[in-house]
């Protein structure tokens, strides 16, 4: 009995520290892209947020109520662009999305300032943001 459960201890343990591994790869991931990826800067004057969706996304659907609550507050000094990741891949690629929602969270004059995978809650886009208001 204590052969198997100091083996499940292994596999466990050995699970966990290739889960840490592969979260600390994604995150170098997307600093090096914040750092060295620049969007076109079509809206000179303000902020934008790219949010990536893909068809029968429930979290996207809260992503979008959660963006739709911070155009409300922010009004025309922010711009907000929905993008289905299956339909524009290269950009996705580009932009490292790999699990949708993304949210791309970008200064006027394109440099990425966050890279959101997953469901981004409106703290910390507001804090985001914050960094480039």
């Amino acid at each position: 009995m204590s052969d198997r459960l100091l083996l499940a201890l292994v596999i466990l343990g050995a699970v966990t520290a290739a889960g840490a591994i592969v979260q600390a790869a994604l995150l170098r991931q997307r600093e090096r892209l914040r750092q060295t990826v620049k969007l076109p800067s079509e809206a000179a004057t303000r902020p934008r947020i790219i949010a990536f969706s893909g068809p029968g996304c429930a979290a996207c659907r809260t992503q979008r109520h959660i963006l739709e609550q911070i155009a409300a507050e922010l009004g025309d000094r922010l711009a907000i662009e929905q993008v289905d990741a299956a339909a524009q891949p290269d950009l996705a690629r580009r932009l490292g999305v790999m699990v949708v929602p993304t949210t791309v969270v970008a200064a006027p004059d394109g440099r990425i300032i966050a890279i959101n995978g997953g469901l981004a809650d409106a703290q910390r886009l507001r804090e985001q943001l914050a960094t480039v208001a």
